[in-house]
């Protein structure tokens, strides 16, 4: 009985190991601005598996916490519980971030809402796009700081035009 309880203890500990060495390891400070204009609903798909690599990879914010998919972005921000919005925007970023990823730069347009009733026509950009103003911004922090730099395949692309709307 004791071999055997023993035996079982052995085997389970060497299934959790790899959990328990990944506990283990310290948190590798990154500082990371993730920048995605395209939040329609509190899903944050385009940004979400980002957030859960840097975690999963041990990598953590100035304050030693995990990155959080709904909170650790500058974009449009929904709350569908008072389907409402609010917008962090890119001139919030401020300086020293290690890496700068844009995720989508898109937008939101008022048919996208979850609160909205698609009426099947070309609806309005409430946020999007990439500015001018902005990307000179986060140039510069690339230039002036050394920020890595990642984007997204249409981040220059034609979805950020101004005056482009999406057809529903």
């Amino acid at each position: 009985m004791k071999k055997t309880t023993i035996s079982i203890a052995l085997i389970v500990l060497l299934f959790l190991s790899p959990f328990i060495f990944w506990l283990l390891q310290g948190k590798e400070p990154l500082n990371v601005a993730i920048i995605d204009k395209t939040v329609p609903s509190e899903e944050y798909r385009e940004h979400k598996g980002l957030t859960w690599v840097l975690n999963h990879q041990r990598y953590a914010k100035e304050d030693e916490s995990d990155y959080l998919a709904d909170t650790d972005y500058f974009g449009f921000m929904p709350d569908e519980a008072e389907k409402d919005y609010e917008i962090r925007g890119v001139e919030e970023m401020g300086s020293g971030y290690d890496l700068i990823y844009l995720a989508d730069t898109y937008g939101v347009y008022e048919d996208d809402l979850p609160w909205q009733e698609a009426e099947g026509e070309r609806s309005e950009l409430i946020y999007g796009g990439l500015e001018m103003a902005e990307w000179q911004m986060i140039k510069q922090r690339v230039l002036d700081e050394g920020s890595d730099l990642v984007v997204e395949f249409n981040t220059f692309a034609s979805p950020t035009d101004a005056g482009k709307g999406r057809r529903a």
